[in-house]
């Protein structure tokens, strides 16, 4: 019953903001905001400060922009978000392009300044109008969601572009992304995974997670389990919960590592831990069949209660068994029909043929033969013979206008829950 799949293809597109707390030395024109970089990088941040703070208040515009990191990050000097976006204007009024970018995520964000969008988009082109890559990628971000102003997909692919062909990591995960998914451009799978490719390659774990999906599905490059699960170990190591999860799905299955359900549970539990559905479930499931872990069912109820309550439909069916068994729970024949129901209305066969065994049966609701019947024929439209067999059984022990009644109730529900037309075809020719 506990069947594990939940493979996670992406999260999402990331529309994350980047700010800049660091800079190269290299762009340091004054030799003493050069010292106060090198005292910074050692941590020295008392010596950094005094290096740095009478430049800022003669207008250095490069020592101002430091002053606002230290009073952003609170180091060296008290945490101050106002003092910071002070800094930040003052050196930002001047052209510096970090400070404009740090500038415009401090009004963005709305931390230590009024929350101003449109302003946070005036920075950021100021400072992609002098091809800086952060803010080139920050504008894009802006344009492809749409905020301050109507959404520019072709601007914000310009943005992206541009940043990426400077190395960019974020930029070259998203141009890769918009190319992977067909935003704004023809999708091309081989141009993805070239961009992912370079993010990945320094470091980036969204980018490593989407280079390990190419490979594992085959998709722009040559299908290599190997190559995916090396890509997924790369992302997991950063924290990345979608491939711990696709790791943990590796290990228990043995595609592109060895077979290790020890390691699966170790994966399974860190993407948990930080919210995954899927691994949640999964982990509920290898703590219920005792893989890899300790056989726990109070422990696998745990986990997969908490799949189920993000509305996972396995976990929800399985809930269900478990409450009708009284494994890791008490037995509560009205809870597990709740279970069952809700996986049910997400077009869950086996719920479906578990909610009509309660109903035919009067488990945990009133005994009700139409309902029942109506169940057991949505189950069996996904092919499932045994819910096949039930409906007819069921079927001939009821009226012909009891059985027209669950046949109607289950094409309405159909209809109204948009199913596959496979699905419509199992109840013949004349459906609409």
């Amino acid at each position: 019953m506990c069947e594990i799949k939940g493979f996670v293809s992406r999260v999402g597109i990331g529309l994350v903001l980047i700010t800049v707390l660091f800079i190269s030395a290299a762009g340091c024109a004054t030799s003493g905001v050069g010292v106060g970089y090198s005292a910074y990088a050692r941590h020295d941040y008392d010596k950094a400060l005094k290096h740095w703070q009478p430049l800022a208040a003669a207008g250095d515009r490069e020592a101002q922009f430091f002053m606002g990191v230290m009073c952003f990050e609170g180091r060296g000097v008290p945490l101050d978000h106002a003092a910071a976006a002070a800094w930040y204007r003052k050196s930002a009024a001047q052209g510096f392009a970090p400070a404009q970018n740090n500038l415009g995520l401090i009004c963005y964000s709305g931390d230590g300044v009024t929350r101003d969008v449109d302003e946070a988009r005036r920075w950021y082109a100021a400072a992609a109008d002098q091809n800086y890559a952060p803010s080139q990628h920050n504008l894009a971000v802006m344009l492809l969601a749409g905020q301050s102003g109507g959404r520019d997909v072709a601007g914000a692919l310009r943005l992206f572009r541009a940043a990426a062909d400077q190395g960019h990591a974020p930029a070259q995960y998203m141009l890769g992304a918009m190319i992977d998914a067909g935003t704004g451009v023809k999708p091309s799978p081989h141009e993805a995974a070239h961009w992912y490719r370079l993010a990945a390659e320094q470091g980036h774990a969204a980018s490593q997670h989407s280079l390990g999906v190419l490979y594992e599905r085959g998709r722009g490059v040559n299908q290599s389990d190997s190559e995916a699960a090396h890509w997924y170990a790369l992302a997991a190591k950063q924290g990345y919960a979608a491939s711990q999860n696709n790791l943990g799905l590796m290990y228990l299955s043995g595609r592109g590592v060895k077979r290790d359900e020890a390691a699966a549970a170790k994966w399974f539990a860190r993407a948990a831990d930080q919210g995954v559905a899927q691994s949640q479930y999964a982990l509920g499931c290898l703590y219920h069949k005792g893989q890899g872990v300790t056989q726990d069912d109070g422990a696998a109820a745990m986990w997969i209660e908490r799949a189920a309550d993000q509305h996972l439909s396995a976990a929800q069916c399985m809930m269900g068994v478990m409450y009708l068994k009284g494994q890791g729970v008490e037995v509560d024949e009205p809870r597990a029909a709740s279970w069952f129901a809700r996986a049910a209305e997400q077009n869950n066969g086996r719920a479906q043929f578990r909610l009509a065994q309660m109903y035919e049966h009067g488990k945990g609701v009133s005994p009700d033969a139409v309902t029942a019947a109506m169940w057991y024929r949505l189950a069996a439209s996904q092919n499932d013979p045994m819910a096949s067999e039930s409906f007819t059984r069921l079927a001939n022990a009821m009226t012909h206008d009891q059985t027209a009644e669950a046949d109607a109730l289950a094409r309405r529900w159909l209809e109204v829950h948009s199913a596959s037309s496979s699905q419509l075809a199992a109840f013949g020719d004349d459906q609409p």
